[in-house]
This record gives structure tokens, C-alpha cells and sequence, in this order.
């Protein structure tokens, strides 16, 4: 092996590293949201273990992805009345118009469906993205084994956008193996990390957490806690103390069951008025400084990073980073006319 193929080797190792190791990190704080400052307690320090039974380890590590166990494309053909084809769809979807009385179907191979009324649109030629067959293998490497989603335009920013531009969604929604997942997952966190500074949306800052602990509150608690369920083994002067700190916080003199309960029972967290969530501080900047146009932009760039670095080989036919935007447009701009 050459010198340089084993460098480009050891960097490819590198960069998968610290992607899996991003990945890792970004759904643990996203378990963690709204809570900060919280202790670590460990239970069972001092419990025995018994040695002469000791079971297998049957230890097994956690899953970092849920692969598909569905194909993420059907493949169902969706016709008018006068059988024009409409769009592909998944199953789940041909078998509701069908249960609901509002479709027949025509053939099983492939699964196709014609409606029974007429629908509100209909494509506008035959270079219709939703038109045609998706494969159900990885859009970067073509790989067809364990497949996950990818949205190509993230969720925490698309929930966001107005509901013209939550329609056709399935467009930036790809299927990737779990090694071009963790990939694409370190690069989003890089261009994440720049959108936040270009639009003062902070990512892990006070700002984007929603529940904020009073650290006083928590310590009374704990307090309230400790006299519930120990107090006749605390020591004398430890106990005094405790108690001195439960009746200082409700501005009393004699310490009783139901203050006790009281302090135990205290809610420590409440809520942070400067609580932000950040794809809602950058959506709403790009609306307010380019209107749907800036949503275009965003949506362009989003779609475009993911070309740049992932270099996929393998995207669905007509897949494209200007993708509703015509559309789109069109229908914005004959409401204004009628408007008008």
C-alpha cells in the first residue's frame, strides 16, 4: 500500500471517529434538554455481589442508529380518474384511500390505485420528481443493507417553515447507510454550528435550554428529603442544620411533618423567559430579513452542503436543490394577485 493511500486511509478513520463521536453527543444533550446542573447520584454503592452466581455478561452495546426494517419507498402508483399517474406512494397510504372507500385498485404488481374523485392537482408533465420509482439503497454509496433517514434539510428547522413549504417534504428525505449517515451527521453539525453564529441562535447556551434549576429550591429539597426518609440517623448537629435550612426558606420557626413534606415535594426547575429554540430564532430570522425568498436560499444551501461534502452517487431522478421552489413561488404570487 502507498504512503499517501495509507494517509487518506487514516483520515477517513479520523473523520468517521469524530463523527460517531458528535453523533454520540448530540443525541445525549438532546436527552438532557431543559435540565442543567443536576448531580450525579449513584444507587447501590455498597451492594454485594455475589460471586458464586454470577451471570454471563450479556452486555450489549447501545444501538446508535434504528436502521429500517420497512423499505423507506413503496413504490405504489396513485392514478386520477382517467388513470393519469399522479405520484408514487407508500403503502400505508394506498391502503387508507382504499379503506376509506376513496380509491379502487387497478393491479397488485406493482401496487396501484385509482381514486374515485378528482384531485386538487395534477402533475404538470411527465419530469415529475414524485413520478418516479425511488430505490431503496444508500443515495451516497449505493449500498442496500441497513438503511436510516436522512432529512437533507433538517427537521428542527423545516418544523419551522410556513405550510406551503412543509408540503412534498418527502423530496429531502433520503436514505443512507449507517456509515454515510454518521458522515453527513458530522458535516450538518459543522454547517449547525455556523448557521447558529451567522443568526445569534445559540446551540448549547443558557438560551436554548427551556427549564432552568433554582439552586436553592434544589437544596431545600434535598433537605426536606433527607429529614423525610432519615431523619432519626442523621447526626444532631447535621439534622439542625438541615432544618435550619427548610425553615429559613419558608420563613418559619418550628419544623413540622407537613413542612417537611412541603420541602420535599419543592419544584426546583422553572421556566427560562429567555428560551429560544434555535431553529425558531433562525427561521424567523430568515423571514423577517428575506421573506420566503431567504427560505428558498436556506433551503438551496442545506441541499447543496449536502451535495458538496457527501458527493452522493446515487440521488432518486430529478432530485434537485431548486425543488418546489417554482411552485411554490407560483402559488404565493397568484394569492398576492387575488389579493390585490
Amino acid at each position: 500500500m502507498s504512503h499517501c493511500k495509507l494517509e487518506d486511509d487514516l483520515q477517513l478513520q479520523a473523520v468517521l471517529k469524530d463523527a460517531v463521536t458528535d453523533t454520540v453527543w448530540s443525541i445525549v444533550t438532546s436527552y438532557c434538554q431543559g435540565l442543567v446542573d443536576c448531580k450525579f447520584k449513584q444507587k447501590n454503592k455498597n451492594q454485594k455481589k455475589n460471586t458464586a452466581h454470577t451471570k454471563p455478561n450479556n452486555f450489549k452495546p447501545f444501538k446508535l442508529y434504528s436502521t429500517r426494517k420497512h423499505p423507506l419507498y413503496d413504490n405504489c402508483k396513485l392514478q386520477a380518474p382517467d388513470g393519469q399517474l399522479l405520484s408514487t406512494c407508500d403503502r400505508k397510504k394506498a391502503d387508507w384511500y382504499i379503506e376509506k372507500e376513496l380509491a379502487d385498485i387497478v393491479t397488485e404488481t406493482p401496487f396501484t390505485i385509482r381514486l374515485r374523485f378528482e384531485p386538487a392537482g395534477r402533475p404538470a408533465s411527465n419530469r415529475d420528481y414524485y413520478l418516479y420509482d425511488k430505490k431503496n439503497a444508500c443515495v451516497v454509496c449505493g449500498s442496500d443493507g441497513s438503511i436510516v433517514r436522512k432529512n437533507v434539510v433538517p427537521h428542527e428547522y423545516r418544523r419551522h417553515f410556513p405550510l406551503l413549504l412543509k408540503d412534498h417534504v418527502s423530496h429531502d428525505i433520503v436514505p443512507l447507510c449507517v456509515t454515510c449517515h454518521q458522515r453527513a451527521g458530522y458535516y450538518d453539525s459543522i454547517l449547525r454550528s455556523k448557521i447558529a453564529e451567522e443568526y445569534e441562535a445559540p446551540l448549547g447556551s443558557s438560551q436554548a435550554v427551556q427549564l432552568l434549576e433554582d439552586g436553592e429550591r434544589r437544596t431545600v429539597r434535598s433537605a426536606g428529603r433527607a429529614l423525610e426518609n432519615a431523619r432519626n440517623k442523621i447526626p444532631e448537629p447535621r439534622r439542625q442544620e438541615l432544618e435550619k435550612v427548610v425553615l429559613d426558606f419558608f420563613n418559619e420557626e418550628v419544623i413540622t411533618e407537613e413542612l417537611i413534606k412541603e420541602a420535599s415535594a419543592l419544584e426546583t426547575r422553572y421556566r427560562n423567559e429567555a428560551y429560544v429554540a434555535h431553529g425558531l430564532k433562525v427561521v424567523n430570522s430568515i423571514q423577517k430579513e428575506k421573506q420566503l425568498k431567504g427560505l428558498f436560499e436556506f433551503e438551496r444551501r442545506w441541499r447543496e452542503h449536502f451535495l458538496d461534502l457527501m458527493k452522493p452517487q446515487y440521488l432518486p431522478h430529478l432530485w434537485s436543490v431548486e425543488h418546489n421552489h417554482e411552485r411554490v413561488g407560483g402559488l404565493v404570487g397568484r394569492d398576492s394577485q387575488n389579493k390585490a
